[in-house]
C-alpha cells in the first residue's frame, strides 16, 4: 500500500485531501454524521456568496463571536479528566484550506516543511497521508504509530544504550498562533512583516478568527489542524537541531508532540532535553513531567506498558461471563487502555456476534460491559456494539437499561462521547430520545445551531449533517464494520 504525504501531494490534491469529511472532523462519531456532506454545501456558500474570500469586515466581525468552532468534549479517565476536541466552523475552515493551498503558498508551506523533514538526527513520522485503504484516520494513525515509533524504536535500541523518553503538555492549547508564521518564515523576518498578508500571518489571524480573537491555542480534531501542528512542532526541531551541533551521538524520533531520544551517553541526553525544554518554552510549550524519563532499558521502555502485559495474558473462556469479567480485570490493571478495546471486539467477535439465544448471564453482562464503559473512554464504540447485541434480546426493557446506563455516568462531567454511542444503539428504537449533547440533537431535529454564524450574511443548513438513508439502513445491532478499532499485531 503506498502512502502519499501530504507535503509531497500538489497544492489541488493537498486541497481535496483536507476538504475530505473524515479529515475535517477526526472525532469517532457514528457514520450518519455526514461532514462531507456538510463541507460540498459550505464550500458552495463560500464560492458563491462570498467569491472565495473573507474580507476584513468579516474577520473584524467573526473575532468578536464567542462559540465560533462547536466544542466536543471528550472524557479521557472516566473519571474528571478530558479533552476538548473543536469541529471548526465550515467556512472558516474552508477558507482556511483555500488560502493554504494556493500554489505560491502551498509552495512555501512545503518548502519548508521538506527541510524540518532533512534535519540529520531528528526523524519525524506524523505528517498527515493519504492511504488506500478502508481504515479509519484513527486506525492509520495507529498503524503509523506501530510502524514507525514503537518498531523504530526496537531497531535503535541496537545502537543506543539510552533512551529518553519527552512528551508536551496539552500541546494544541499551547501553541501560539504567531509561532506559526515564525515557523513558516523564520522569526525576525515573520516579525519585521507582521501586517503584511503572508500565509503565515494569514494562518494566524484565520485561527484567531476561530478562538474569540486569542492568540493562545489551535483547536484540536481535524486532520488540518494535525498538520498546522506539524509546522510549529518541526520548527521546534529545527531550533534544537542548531543548538545540538556539539553532540553527534544522538537519534531522535518525534510523533506529533512524543519524543524518543537515543544516546549512549546519559549526561547529553539530559542535555538534550535541557535544551528541547528551552526550545518548546520558547514556543509556549513545555514538558509533561509525569511523561517524561530516561531509561536503560530501551526495547521495553520503546514498547506501551499495556501491550507488554497483555503479551502473557490469556483472556479468552469458554464461559461468556468469565471472558467477560477476565477482560475488566485487565482494565483494572490497565486503565483506558487500547487494548482493552481489541479484547471487547475480540469477544464481540467471537462470543456474542453469533449469538441467538438470550443468554441466561445477561443482566450481568450489561452491568459488567457498562462498568468497563465507565472506566475505559476508548472503549466506547466498541462497548456499545456489544451492549446494543444484548439489549437486542431484551427490546421491551431497553429503556430501562438505557436509563440506568446513563444514571452511571450523571456524576462523571464532559461525556459527549457517551451520549453519541447511547443514541446510536436506541437510534433505532426511538430516535426522538432526547440527549444533552448538541450534535445528538441534531438526530431529533434539533434547531439550535452547532456554530455561531451571526458574523455571516447567510445561514448554514445544519440539516445536511445527518444522512438519512444511513440512519434507514443502519442495524439496530452495531457491527464491527461500524466500530471504529485497530489490532495492534
Amino acid at each position: 500500500m503506498e502512502r502519499l504525504s501530504v507535503i509531497d501531494m500538489e497544492a489541488n490534491q493537498a486541497k481535496l485531501f483536507f476538504l475530505e469529511g473524515s479529515n475535517y472532523c477526526s472525532i469517532d462519531l457514528p457514520k450518519y454524521f455526514d461532514f462531507g456532506a456538510l463541507l460540498k454545501m459550505s464550500e458552495c456558500k463560500y464560492f458563491y456568496d462570498l467569491s472565495c474570500k473573507l474580507d476584513k469586515d468579516l474577520i473584524k466581525q467573526v473575532k468578536k463571536c464567542e462559540n465560533v468552532n462547536y466544542n466536543y468534549m471528550s472524557n479521557k479517565d472516566g473519571k474528571y479528566t478530558w479533552r476538548q476536541l473543536q469541529i471548526i466552523h465550515p467556512i472558516l475552515y474552508i477558507d482556511l484550506v483555500y488560502e493554504i493551498t494556493k500554489p505560491d503558498n502551498w509552495k512555501i508551506i512545503t518548502e519548508r516543511l521538506k527541510q524540518f523533514r532533512n534535519l540529520c538526527n531528528i526523524e519525524c513520522y506524523s505528517i498527515p497521508f493519504d492511504s488506500d485503504n478502508d481504515k479509519s484516520s484513527t486506525a492509520n494513525i495507529i498503524d503509523n504509530w506501530l510502524e514507525n515509533i514503537e518498531n523504530r524504536s526496537i531497531q535503535l535500541s541496537l545502537n543506543y544504550k539510552y533512551m529518553a523518553h519527552a512528551d508536551i503538555e496539552n500541546c494544541y492549547s499551547s501553541i501560539y498562533t504567531h509561532s506559526i508564521s515564525w515557523a513558516i518564515h523564520d522569526k525576525l523576518y515573520a516579525k519585521d512583516h507582521r501586517f503584511d498578508p503572508i500565509i503565515g500571518n494569514i494562518i494566524d489571524e484565520r485561527i484567531q478568527c476561530m478562538s474569540y480573537g486569542q492568540t493562545n491555542g489551535i483547536p484540536q480534531g481535524s486532520v488540518l489542524m494535525d498538520f498546522i501542528a506539524e509546522i510549529v512542532l518541526g520548527y521546534a526541531d529545527m531550533l534544537l537541531s542548531e543548538r545540538l551541533k556539539d553532540i553527534y551521538d544522538y537519534k531522535i524520533i518525534r510523533f506529533r508532540d512524543d519524543y524518543r531520544i537515543f544516546s549512549n551517553s546519559k549526561s547529553d541526553l539530559e542535555k538534550i532535553l535541557k535544551i528541547l525544554s528551552e526550545v518548546l518554552s520558547e514556543l509556549n510549550m513545555k514538558f509533561n513531567t509525569k511523561k517524561t524519563f530516561v531509561c536503560d532499558d530501551v526495547i521495553s521502555n520503546s514498547i506501551k506498558q499495556d501491550k507488554l502485559n497483555s503479551l502473557f495474558l490469556i483472556v479468552e473462556d469458554k464461559s461468556i461471563l468469565n471472558w467477560l469479567l477476565k477482560i475488566r480485570q485487565f482494565s483494572l490493571k490497565n486503565p483506558n487502555s487500547s487494548f482493552v478495546k481489541k479484547m471487547l471486539v475480540n469477544f464481540y467477535e467471537k462470543k456474542l456476534k453469533d449469538l441467538e439465544e438470550e443468554p441466561e448471564c445477561l443482566e450481568q453482562l450489561i452491568s459488567i460491559t457498562t462498568d468497563i464503559l465507565i472506566r475505559n473512554p476508548k472503549s466506547y464504540m466498541a462497548c456499545s456494539g456489544i451492549l446494543s447485541k444484548l439489549l437486542s434480546f431484551c427490546t421491551d426493557k431497553i429503556d430501562y437499561y438505557i436509563e440506568s446506563i446513563r444514571n452511571k455516568f450523571k456524576e462523571i462531567p464532559n461525556t459527549d462521547d457517551i451520549n453519541m454511542c447511547l443514541q446510536r444503539i436506541t437510534l433505532k428504537f426511538n430516535r426522538d430520545k432526547e440527549y444533552s449533547t448538541l450534535l445528538a440533537k441534531k438526530v431529533y431535529g434539533c434547531k439550535e445551531e452547532l456554530w455561531n454564524s451571526s458574523w455571516l450574511p447567510f445561514k448554514i443548513d445544519e440539516s445536511v449533517l445527518i444522512n438519512e438513508t444511513e440512519i434507514e439502513n443502519i442495524d439496530s445491532i452495531i457491527g464491527t464494520d461500524e466500530i471504529n478499532f485497530f489490532f495492534y499485531e
